[in-house]
């Protein structure tokens, strides 16, 4: 016995016909990211993460949906507060992660490696600092 015909027989309505089933595979989702330096970015969409790789190989993601305030200063820090934490980066050249952290298109933010440093030119995170806001 079919659901509509259950239906209609305790409600003593006819019921409207359904819909076909969609017949289109679904659509990709992959992601389509670019790397430049210490940031990996998407090219497309926003993030719903945005995940910190320390030099030791800690990683911890945090949800935008927590990211309060973002501040880049003269000195080279990014300070970005979240509800529970703020993490501050320091390095050169980091308007392009600010941009993409306020745009929430940043995916990973990574600190370089100790021996690693393309240029002046380059993004370079030296550091990245996670600290608890109760502290």
């Amino acid at each position: 016995m079919s659901d509509e015909s259950l239906i209609s027989r305790y409600t003593k309505k006819p019921q409207p016909p359904r819909p076909p089933a969609s017949p289109q595979a679904p659509v990709s989702v992959a992601l389509q990211t670019e790397t430049t330096g210490c940031l990996e970015r998407l090219t497309a969409g926003t993030h719903l993460l945005l995940d910190q790789v320390l030099r030791n190989h800690d990683r911890q993601a945090m949800p935008y949906a927590y990211l309060a305030s973002l501040r880049l200063d003269k000195s080279g820090e990014l300070k970005l507060m979240f509800a529970s934490h703020m993490v501050s980066i320091k390095g050169r050249n980091l308007v392009p992660v600010y941009r993409a952290v306020a745009e929430h298109s940043a995916r990973t933010l990574a600190e370089a490696p100790a021996t690693f440093d393309a240029g002046e030119a380059s993004i370079y995170n030296e550091s990245i600092t996670i600290n608890d806001q109760d502290n």
